[in-house]
């Protein structure tokens, strides 16, 4: 969810140009999967962002981006740190509402995939207003739709469903091709929903909108494939169909490979649901040695990542510029 587009049509100036460049630069390189360039380029803007006026304001938009940035790759720990410097600069700084919303749209993201529920859910009830109505602004429907995930991992599924359709039926309401992957990803959540309340029918059909929603995207972030294509391999599996099911989940072991890297959580997540997938299957053998890959990436990611963090629901994703893809939590 980078915001530092939020600015670009303000910044005409030649003061902030080299800065402008740079976090569009990093960006750029991020959407290619060159992360340890973008991460290169966005520190370089962070440091142009100290020579700006109103730097503080500047850096903060940068160290989110950046936390973005270590969010994707896997490296939560870090994102978190990055997110708590930026909230506490902005929340000094006290810049326009929408600016703050998003950055803590993007921080309560990390604390929903580490499983910090409480965390995140204090941090989002700061902006939605009590009554239920949407938070004013383009980003209102994301925190909605963040606040149901949470409800998800308290067990308080009808609330959850409540709010899901509640940001289906605003996002769907837009411009036709608006808000595209917020839309798709609060009906894979929705269809979640369905499947841990028994109703596989509707899950299944929702997992399938989701799915054919994305199919029309040009560029979807990497993220919400993964997500959608295990979601659908996992409802398909529990409703009795293992021969929908298989493509799907190898479909996103590899794409999570190719644009993740084969060390990252999210894979690792997806291997243990394909493990399980083949111990049902009868498949023992290779339930075994694709298990053992698993969790040593699982393993990995605790020992870097999770250290020190009091989990209290199980948790996993992406940022994008628009919405809650970034908020996105991949679960095994």
């Amino acid at each position: 969810m980078l915001f530092s587009a939020l600015l670009f049509g303000l910044i005409l100036n030649a003061p902030y140009a080299l800065w402008k460049q740079q976090v569009q630069l990093a960006a750029v390189l991020r959407g290619k999967g060159e992360y340890a360039k973008s991460e290169v380029v966005y520190r370089t803007a962070l440091e142009t962002a100290g020579r700006l006026p109103q730097a503080e304001v500047y850096k903060a938009i940068t160290l989110n981006d950046l936390a973005n940035l270590d969010q994707e790759t896997g490296k939560l720990a870090d994102a978190e740190n990055l997110y708590l410097r930026s909230m506490a600069i902005l929340e000094a700084a006290k810049p326009n509402s929408r600016i703050l919303m998003r950055a803590a749209a993007n921080f309560a993201s990390v604390y929903i995939e580490t499983g910090q529920t409480t965390k995140a859910e204090h941090l989002l009830l700061r902006f939605i207003p009590l009554d239920g109505s949407f938070p004013q602004g383009p980003d209102g429907p994301v925190l909605v739709s963040d606040l149901a995930s949470i409800r998800v991992r308290q067990g308080r599924f009808a609330e959850a469903e409540i709010l899901f359709r509640r940001v289906i039926a605003q996002l769907s309401a837009g411009a036709p091709g608006e808000h595209r992957e917020e839309l798709a990803t609060a009906m894979t959540d929705l269809s979640e929903v369905f499947q841990k309340t028994g109703r596989l029918p509707e899950a299944l059909d929702w997992a399938g909108r989701s799915r054919r929603l994305v199919e029309t995207m040009p560029n979807p972030m990497p993220m919400l494939v993964i997500k959608t294509l295990n979601n659908l391999a996992e409802i398909s599996a529990q409703s009795g169909k293992p021969a929908d099911a298989a493509p799907l989940y190898r479909q996103a072991i590899e794409y999570a490979e190719r644009t993740l890297g084969p060390q990252h959580p999210v894979l690792g997540d997806i291997l243990l649901n394909y493990a399980n997938f083949l111990r049902q299957r009868k498949n023992g053998r290779e339930a075994r040695k694709v298990e053992k890959r698993a969790n040593a990436i699982r393993e990995r990611t605790r020992h870097d990542n999770l250290e020190g963090y009091t989990v209290e629901a199980s948790s996993l994703v992406n940022p994008s510029q628009n919405g809650k893809v970034g908020a996105m939590a991949l679960k095994p």
